[in-house]
């Protein structure tokens, strides 16, 4: 069953304040409800919140802290969280109801940066974040 765009829900993992915030009013603007937006700027809670509330979208950028203890950067947590996402799909086990994982950087055309990643390749989409349209971002 096909939701429609109010109902979608979204999880923002984004380190910047300004650009969590920035991508909360354009999810808005869209027409999602912001009850169905969940946000934070660690891998760690990003994982409770997508097992707590398995979420249609993660929107992931692509360098966070682990943790509020571990502020330091690193890919290898954004690879944390899309093997969470990874693991989750397979326990739900259901097409229709699966995580995306949407990447958001101002370096995705850098191949040698997407090599770091190791992923299921229909779980993750590579966008430039000036280069988004929302009427491209989720369909």
């Amino acid at each position: 069953m096909k939701k429609s765009i109010g109902e979608i829900s979204v999880l923002i993992i984004e380190d910047d304040r300004e650009k969590r915030e920035e991508l909360v009013e354009i999810l808005r603007d869209f027409g999602i409800e912001l009850s169905n937006i969940n946000y934070t700027k660690y891998a760690e809670e990003g994982i409770e919140l997508l097992n707590n509330e398995l979420p249609d979208v993660v929107l992931l950028d692509l360098n966070i802290p682990y943790s509020q203890g571990s502020e330091s950067i690193k890919i290898d947590n954004s690879n944390k969280v899309i093997r969470a996402v990874e693991r989750t799909n397979i326990a739900r086990n259901l097409e229709d109801h699966s995580t995306g994982i949407i990447i958001i950087s101002a370096s995705v055309s850098d191949d040698g940066l997407r090599k770091n990643y190791k992923h299921i390749k229909e779980v993750v989409d590579f966008f430039d974040k000036d280069e988004i349209a929302l009427n491209e971002f989720f369909f």
